[in-house]
């Protein structure tokens, strides 16, 4: 449903998630930068091609939450992007 967007270095500089300090770290590059929506990419569904900063529809984003309550990373993406459109 979503996905990491690849680092610096290309396609196999894989982007993984440090959960205790919620930053994104990348596998070849071994940058790190803060956890942003604007990093996460929708890979199906109705926003496929989009990246969840670019999405406010919030009806959807709690409703794909809601349902996914095991998905670590739909957890932390959602919840920060719903907090974005609270501002």
């Amino acid at each position: 449903m979503i996905e990491l967007l690849d680092g610096p270095l290309g396609k196999n500089d894989w982007a993984l998630i440090d959960w205790d300090t919620e930053e994104i770290t990348y596998d070849e590059s071994g940058g790190r930068i803060p956890f942003s929506t604007k990093e996460v990419m929708f890979t199906r569904g109705k926003y496929a091609g989009y990246k969840l900063s670019e999405v406010s529809d919030s009806w959807y984003l709690k409703f794909i939450r809601d349902k996914n309550p095991d998905d670590g990373l739909i957890q932390l993406a959602f919840r920060k992007r719903l907090g974005e459109l609270a501002i």
